[in-house]
């Protein structure tokens, strides 16, 4: 398979040029200078994979991601009433 691919070239001084696949020309202070931009025809091999399983995959990864970090926020939550709820315990105790 073929395709047309553009390049940038960057370079900060003192180091070697980069090329990079999208315009990071607004920042400078990060990448270099832009020292060109070049229409650069790519070939490479069909990929024999199943788009279908590798995506399916990549969201069912997301959704245990999802949970962990919900269960996560959950618990600082639980933490924070159980934090609470014993001070207003401990407050009561004392007013008796």
């Amino acid at each position: 398979m073929k395709s047309i691919i553009k390049l940038y070239i960057y370079q900060k001084p003192g180091e070697e040029q980069r090329a990079l696949t999208a315009d990071m020309s607004e920042w400078p202070e990060l990448f270099g200078a832009l020292l060109g931009v070049f229409d650069v025809e790519v070939e490479w091999p069909e990929v024999d994979a199943n788009p279908t399983a590798i995506l399916l995959e990549h969201y069912q990864q997301k959704m245990m991601q999802e949970g962990a970090e919900h269960d996560a926020r959950m618990g600082v939550l639980m933490y924070r009433i159980n934090s609470l709820q014993y001070l207003e315990h401990q407050s009561t105790q004392v007013d008796q």
